[in-house]
């Protein structure tokens, strides 16, 4: 299936070509999520460098991990999104032991 045609089918559609070994899929899941993904990082991360790095890596999982998806339990973007939230969050809390976020108080 050719790019073109990858931007007419659903997201569930494109998770199976990216099992298939279409890595073009990839690219269209990523255009179409990438700004909420972005948002969700940058809400709980709240430094827009750390969610642009955050935001490629969980892309980046959703490609080697594509075969966890479970269709009964939600749909791509919220699969998607509960990734990017999870992961967030835990780079939060990395980020914090770190102290992070208390040199930026300064």
């Amino acid at each position: 299936m050719r790019s073109f045609h990858l931007a007419t089918v659903t997201d569930e559609d494109l998770l199976q070509q990216l099992q298939g070994g279409v890595a073009d899929a990839l690219a269209v899941l990523f255009d179409r999520h990438y700004r909420q993904v972005f948002s969700v990082a940058r809400r709980i991360l709240r430094d827009s460098g750390e969610a642009e790095d955050l935001m490629q890596e969980v892309f980046l999982d959703i490609y080697r991990d594509v075969d966890k998806y479970d269709p009964a339990r939600g749909s791509v973007k919220n699969w998607i999104l509960g990734y990017a939230s999870h992961r967030s969050i835990n780079r939060w809390k990395y980020l914090k032991l770190r102290g992070h976020y208390d040199e930026r108080l300064e």
